[in-house]
Order: structure tokens, then C-alpha cells, then sequence
């Protein structure tokens, strides 16, 4: 059986990946979407266990252990190891040298010595290392797999090219152009050496002259035009692409961003870009190349077949030499980026946590920790340095000596009599113009790879199902005067999580009226907040308003009819006005003083020196997390909703603050569905219906008083807040 590398498309993606090669070398396919929904992937990446428990559902039989060096050598390929205490990777085999190979889902398949492979692989006691032994039962057969295929292929991006098809004519007309002059390039040259000097006619020089300034004054300009055309062709392109991506990224459900890290959607920003080059810059200069290559090509094998042959011979091995140090050069990238990012997060750190150092006496240790990677940078770069020198000097002898063994025949057939001066002249201009293409197609290799490698990124987002995806049908209206929201049986587990964080859940929410969530963290109460607000809609059970399921109204329907408030609500950097007013492209400034009325914000927005004009967020004027609180609360009542909900709205505000806007609020949110998280039971003390959850499921129900006379878990709260 063959073994294929997978690499991984995401910063944490290294345990899917790993089990997607280890699939794949046993027959099944498995696409790394699959796998994640499967392991329960998220920001944090996978665990060993997880990663047990993926193979088990693919119908793989694992073994967690910790196995000593030698035993590595009992044991049955591939396997899949615990690396450097944060990464997991294949061991693949290990040679009767010591020299170990593996397969690292971030850097590719790689040979480490003894010693480096025990220092990546063995935990801190330095004496064994975890190890995940995966076997294959028959119920692994039984299942097809999804086939792993990408949907996404280089014409979906091919389909761009029709909106430039003009610019695209154009610069292939240009490059005609330019190409007809350089073909007749060699034959003045000839002409000029032959005819001009070796003919003593200065009047022909003359007017051969005369023709190559035209001709370069014309090659100047047309190259001037085609350079112009390409980056406007290549804007039009990038502009498309990224806003069709921006338009997929708006419309994937709200807990993808739960589970994928910035910096992966980041990537994918940039992967764009590789592919947009690599369709505008390195196909096109391929093409040209290929076309290039093949007319001087034909010419030098007018002039002379031999040199043609010795040309193509000293080139294969100047190929050879290059391509034997690529996987070196692979792996030593993939090191330079991660001692790269090493230090770069360590930058960071000393910068923004100084404050912390300094206060607990560390500078020194820091600092050391500091000078300790920048040994190692330096040593890695002198190591970079070394291959550099000896692949640039290698390549170097190989194309000088094929160029010396040219010039020395081309010599020798000058003396002989078979070629003239200027012929000789001119086949150096043609191999040099030869020299350009080999070059474009060494770097086609690497090029074409890392598209592949961002397409497969790509096709990461495009494989996630919409939000409103076409083939499901959603309603954009609620009932008529529906009497209240019925959750029956509703449960939710998170991604992976062996429990669920909610179960079982059976209640009634009034509309109209308030309802407040209570109970101590890790309960369920913001969990069951989300499935409200439609942030998870992978819910288990019912949830009707009125006779509408609940998972059949459109997110973007509820949403423009409800205002949120979470505890992680997010600034922009904008005015005031226009955090407050967001979505809306004519925002009403008098509604919106209005809400900042209601908020309690507004006496300190009219302290500023441009009023609703004053821009905050990261480049701004600096808020407070109170301040930032009352502007999102502004925010959600901008919308006039129909419901809101409330995550710890006002955890950040005084006391008096806080009074001010629970009053305000009493008389603006009558006849609105408000449902609240509070650990301030004063926040909800007035609230219709109080719900106090408890490991996932609703313990005690009713209003204030009420529940206060039932002296359960609700009583128990007020008594420690001291709340009558």
C-alpha cells in the first residue's frame, strides 16, 4: 500500500489530517470537513482521545500508548505520534541506519536522525513518548467514505477570466508583437556582423540601426501599454474573486467562526491571491514561455542541431542539481516559518506583557528566553546559508560549464569555417533568450503546487453548507400573535464533547413578556441563548412559535427582528453613530440619540468633542467595558426590535448605571420578547418568568417571588447576593 501526504489547511488541522492519510492508506477516503465535523475540531485543535474516538467512528480500531524508543521498532506502520507536547504526526518508518521518517501534516514527509526525532517525540520525563497505534477492523471496509473530492477545481477560477477576455486579448496581442521583434533580433544581429562590418557597408549599419531604435522605441511602448492592462486586468480579477469570497464568509453559519481561528480565515485571504497570480502571472508567463522556447528553439536548430542537443543536456542537469535540494529547502522553510512565528510571538509578548514582568521581577528570565531563540534564528539561518551557497554554487558550475562547452564549440565552428561571426553572435543571444524559459518552468513546479495547496484551502469554505442553503426553505415571517416560544426536548452537545451541554430541555417563553436565565456557569444558559438567536442551529428537538418551527424561519429574517447584546460584543473602528446605527446605510440620528438616551450613554457621547461623530474602536477614542456595554445595549434597541436577548448586558456597570437603564428599559421593552442572562440577580429580580438552570437542564421555573418561596437553588442565589 501507498502512502499519500495530506497537508493541513488550518492551524490546528494537524489530528484530522493525520487520520485522513491513515484512512487513505487503507483504501477510504475521508475529506478533512468530514473529519472535523467528526472529531469535534475547534479553535483548540484535537486531543489524542478525540482523535481515538474519530478513528473509531470510521471504523479504525486505536490504542493509546506510551511506547519507549525501542519498542517503536515492534510495532506496525503507520503510526500516529504526540509531537513536541502541541502537534500530532505519522511515523512512517524507521531505517536500520536510525534515521526516522515521518509524515508532519504541517511541513510534509520528512527524515530526522535519532536524535532530533526523541527530542521532537518523547515527553519531559525523556524516557517514552505517546503514541496512537490504529489498526483497521471490518467495519472500516463497510463504510464508503465521502471520497474526499474537492468541489472547487482551477476552472471554477477560469470562469473570472470571461469578464477580462478584452484585456486578455490585448496582452497576448502585445506579447505577439513583442515577440516578432525579438524573433528578428538574432537575424539583424547576423546581418548586421556579416553584411555591416565584415562587408565594410557603414550605410547599411546605418539603416539596421535606425530599424532596432524603432523597434525598441516600439517595444518600449507596447511593453508600457501590456504592463498597464495586466494590473488592470489583474485588479478586475482580484477584486471579483475576494468579493465572491467576502459574499460565501458573510453567508457560512455563525459557528464556523466558533470553531476556526482568524489567522486560517486570514490564509484563505491570501490564497486568493496565489491563485489569481498564479492564473494572471505564472500561466500566462508560462504560455509565453512555452511559445518563446519553441520558436528559438527551431531557430538554433536552423543555426545548429548539435548545439541545440549540448543546450538541452547541460540544462537537464542543471534541473537535476536544483530539484534534489527542493525537499531540503521544503523542510528548512517550514522551519524558518515556525522560528520565525516563535519569535514573533515572543516579540509580542515581551511588548504587551511588560507591565507583568516588570512587576514580577522576570525581565532578566525573559530576556534570556529571548537571547536563547535568537541563538537559534542565528543558527538556523547560518545552516539556510550553507545549502544556499552550495545549491547557488552548484547550479552556478553546471550553467557555466555549459555555457563554456558552448562557446568553445560555437568557436570551433567559426574557425572551421561552418558558421559565420555573426551567426556565432546571434545563437548567444538565442541562448540566452532560451535561458528565461527554463528558468519560468523550474519555478512553474513550486508555483503550481502552492495553488493546489490554496485551492485545497479554499475549497475548505466553499465545502461548509450555508446558512440558507438553496436546497432547504425558509419562511421570512412569524405567525400572527403568537401567545409563546415551546422548546420541547431540546438538546445540545457541542462538536466532539462526549455530553451534551443542554438536555432534555422542556419549557414555554411568553411573548411579550421578560424571561431571565439564571445559574452557575457551565449551566447551559448561554448555550440555550445561541440556539435562540440562531448562532447553533444543530439542535436536538423542537422549538415552535406559535405553529412555525423555529428552524424553518430565516436567520437573517430573525435577526433583522431581534437585538443581542452578548458579553463579547465586538466595536468597530467607526463613529459612534455608526456602531450604533450598523446595517443601516441612511441611519435616523434622532432615534439613534434616543436609544443612547435609553442606554444612559448620551451625556457622556455630547462630553466628546465630536458628538456621535467621534470614532472609537481600535484606532479611536478609548471606551471603557461599561461604556462599550451601554453603546451595544444603543445598538440592539436601534433595530426596534421584537425580541431581544440579553447575555450579561450590563455585568460591567455601577450599580446607579445599571438602575437607570433597567428603568428606561421597563417602559421601552412592554409588549417585547426579552430574554436575559444575569449572574446580578438584581439585573432580573422584576423579570415574567425566571428560569434557574443547572447541568444543562431547567431546575426550578416561576417569577421572583415565587421561586424565593420555594427555597430551592434560585433561594439559595439571593441569599448569597443578599437580593430580597
Amino acid at each position: 500500500m501507498s502512502f499519500k501526504f495530506i497537508k493541513q489547511l488550518n492551524v490546528m488541522d494537524c489530528g484530522p489530517a493525520c487520520i485522513k492519510m491513515i484512512a487513505q492508506y487503507y483504501g477510504r477516503n475521508y475529506s478533512l470537513e468530514t473529519l472535523r465535523r467528526l472529531s469535534g475540531y475547534s479553535k483548540q485543535g484535537t486531543t489524542m482521545f478525540e482523535l481515538s474516538k474519530l478513528s473509531e467512528k470510521i471504523g479504525l480500531r486505536p490504542r493509546g500508548v506510551q511506547l519507549s524508543p525501542e519498542s517503536l521498532l515492534y510495532i506496525d506502520y503507520p503510526v500516529i505520534l504526540h509531537w513536541k507536547n502541541n502537534h500530532f504526526v505519522i511515523l512512517l518508518k524507521i531505517s536500520k541506519f536510525g534515521y526516522v521518517k515521518v509524515a508532519d501534516p504541517a511541513i510534509g514527509i520528512v527524515t530526522y536522525n535519532k536524535e532530533e526525532f526523541l527530542q521532537g517525540w518523547l515527553t519531559s520525563n525523556n524516557k517514552r513518548g505517546n503514541a496512537l497505534l490504529v489498526e483497521v477492523s471490518p467495519k472500516f471496509y463497510e463504510q464508503e467514505g465521502d471520497g474526499g473530492k474537492y468541489t472547487l477545481t482551477f476552472g471554477f477560477f477560469l470562469t473570472y477570466l470571461n469578464q477580462v477576455k478584452p484585456q486578455i486579448i490585448a496582452i497576448f496581442a502585445a506579447f505577439i508583437f513583442t515577440l516578432m521583434i525579438q524573433m528578428v533580433t538574432p537575424f539583424i544581429m547576423k546581418s548586421t556582423i556579416d553584411i555591416g562590418i565584415e562587408g565594410r557597408n557603414f550605410g547599411f549599419i546605418e539603416l539596421v540601426t535606425i530599424a532596432q531604435i524603432v523597434l525598441m522605441i516600439s517595444s518600449t511602448v507596447v511593453g508600457f501599454i501590456r504592463s498597464r492592462i495586466s494590473l488592470r486586468m489583474a485588479n478586475i480579477l482580484n477584486l471579483s474573486i475576494l468579493s465572491d469570497f467576502w459574499i460565501k464568509l458573510s453567508r457560512l453559519p455563525i459557528s464556523y467562526f466558533d470553531r476556526y481561528h482568524t489567522g486560517d480565515t486570514m490564509k484563505r485571504l491570501g490564497d486568493h491571491g496565489v491563485i489569481q497570480s498564479f492564473m494572471t502571472n505564472t500561466a500566462i508567463n508560462i504560455l509565453t514561455s512555452i511559445i518563446n522556447f519553441v520558436l528559438y528553439s527551431i531557430i538554433l536548430v536552423s543555426f545548429n542541431i548539435q548545439l541545440f542537443i549540448i543546450f538541452l543536456v547541460g540544462n537537464f542537469f542543471y534541473f537535476l542539481w536544483i530539484r534534489a535540494f527542493m525537499g531540503v529547502r521544503r523542510k528548512l522553510n517550514h522551519q524558518g516559518f515556525e522560528l520565525g512565528a516563535k519569535n514573533q510571538s515572543n516579540t509580542i509578548e515581551l511588548i504587551q506583557g511588560m507591565q507583568e514582568i516588570k512587576l514580577n521581577n522576570a525581565e532578566h528570565i525573559k530576556r534570556w528566553r529571548w537571547e536563547g531563540l535568537q541563538t537559534t534564528l542565528f543558527q538556523f539561518g547560518f545552516k539556510m546559508m550553507n545549502y544556499n551557497q552550495v545549491q547557488s554554487a552548484g547550479g552556478l558550475l553546471i550553467s557555466q560549464i555549459k555555457d563554456i562547452t558552448l562557446s568553445l564549440i560555437v568557436a570551433k565552428l567559426v574557425i572551421d569555417g561552418q558558421i559565420s561571426f555573426g551567426t556565432m553572435v546571434s545563437v548567444q543571444y538565442i541562448i540566452g533568450q532560451l535561458s528565461g524559459p527554463i528558468s519560468s518552468f523550474i519555478g512553474l513546479v513550486q508555483s503550481s503546487q502552492d495553488a493546489k495547496i490554496s485551492l485545497e484551502r479554499l475549497n475548505d469554505i466553499h465545502e461548509v453548507e450555508e446558512e440558507e442553503a438553496k436546497n432547504r426553505i425558509f419562511v421570512n415571517h412569524l405567525p400572527e400573535n403568537p401567545n409563546q416560544m415551546k422548546l420541547s426536548s431540546v438538546s445540545y452537545t457541542y462538536p466532539g464533547a462526549e455530553s451534551a451541554v443542554i438536555e432534555g430541555v422542556n419549557l414555554d417563553i411568553p411573548i411579550g413578556k421578560m424571561t431571565a436565565i439564571v445559574g452557575e456557569s457551565g449551566g447551559g444558559k448561554t448555550t440555550l441563548l445561541k440556539i435562540l438567536m440562531k448562532s447553533y442551529d444543530d439542535f436536538k428537538g423542537t422549538i415552535n412559535i406559535g405553529d412555525s418551527d423555529f428552524k424553518k424561519i430565516s436567520p437573517s429574517y430573525w435577526r433583522s427582528i431581534s437585538g443581542f447584546v452578548i458579553h463579547d460584543g465586538y466595536i468597530f473602528n467607526d463613529t459612534i453613530g455608526n456602531n450604533i446605527a450598523l446595517g443601516d446605510e441612511t441611519p435616523n440620528k434622532d432615534w439613534i440619540i434616543e436609544c443612547c438616551n435609553l442606554a444612559n450613554i448620551y451625556e457622556f457621547i455630547g462630553s466628546l468633542p465630536n458628538g456621535l461623530e467621534t470614532i472609537i474602536g481600535s484606532e479611536g477614542v478609548g471606551i471603557s467595558q461599561g461604556q462599550k456595554q451601554r453603546i451595544l445595549i444603543a445598538r440592539a434597541l436601534y433595530k426596534k426590535p421584537k425580541f431581544l436577548f440579553f447575555d450579561e448586558a450590563t455585568n460591567a456597570l455601577d450599580v446607579n448605571n445599571e438602575t437607570i437603564i433597567l428603568n428606561n428599559l421597563k417602559k421601552h421593552i412592554v409588549n417585547k420578547t426579552v430574554i436575559v442572562i444575569a449572574h446580578r440577580l438584581s439585573t432580573i429580580k422584576d423579570a415574567d418568568q425566571i428560569l434557574l438552570m443547572k447541568g444543562g437542564q431547567v431546575m426550578e421555573r416561576g417569577n421572583h417571588n415565587e421561586l424565593i418561596e420555594l427555597k430551592g437553588e434560585y433561594w439559595s442565589l439571593v441569599r448569597k447576593q443578599i437580593v430580597y
